[in-house]
């Protein structure tokens, strides 16, 4: 099968890619294998670039098995500034998110939950995380307090 791509669709090809490489390998610790299947389709699309006129973008590694983006292909396509987008997002639905379940579990029992219809769990779950969106909205990180200070762990 062969799949045509104009100059202009391959660019956007090429940070589709490194979108989902970002979301699947970059979190990656050391005792975590990367998703191969990803790295093995960026890295044949990153293997076009010269063909298509964007070999600036990326290069080869030394053992010349695996592409890497250049700082070019951060700044000039503005993958860098989308992931930030991204990730302010997430942080602000994460934390009112997490928060909320946190004291939807503190004021129902596991007995109690399982009670509960879709609908009322969504609804009661929904009253715990909808003050935090409002208060982290109003004054993002700003009223936030830790009840320990680094003190308390002897640092």
């Amino acid at each position: 099968m062969k799949i045509n791509f104009t100059k202009q669709q391959y660019k956007h090809l090429m940070r589709a890619m490194y979108f989902a490489d970002w979301v699947t390998n970059a979190v990656c610790v050391d005792d975590e294998e990367k998703d191969k299947g990803i790295q093995e389709i960026s890295d044949h699309v990153y293997s076009f670039a010269k063909e298509f006129g964007f070999e600036k973008y990326v290069e080869l590694s030394k053992s010349g098995e695996e592409y890497y983006t250049t700082n070019a292909f951060d700044e000039e396509l503005s993958v860098r500034h989308l992931i930030e987008r991204y990730d302010d997002d997430a942080f602000w639905g994460e934390i009112s998110g997490r928060l909320g379940e946190r004291d939807f579990h503190r004021k129902y029992s596991d007995d109690e939950v399982k009670k509960f219809s879709d609908e009322e769990r969504f609804i009661k779950l929904q009253e715990c995380i909808i003050p935090y969106e409002i208060e982290m909205e109003e004054s993002g990180l700003e009223k936030l307090e830790l009840l320990k200070t680094v003190k308390d762990y002897g640092l």
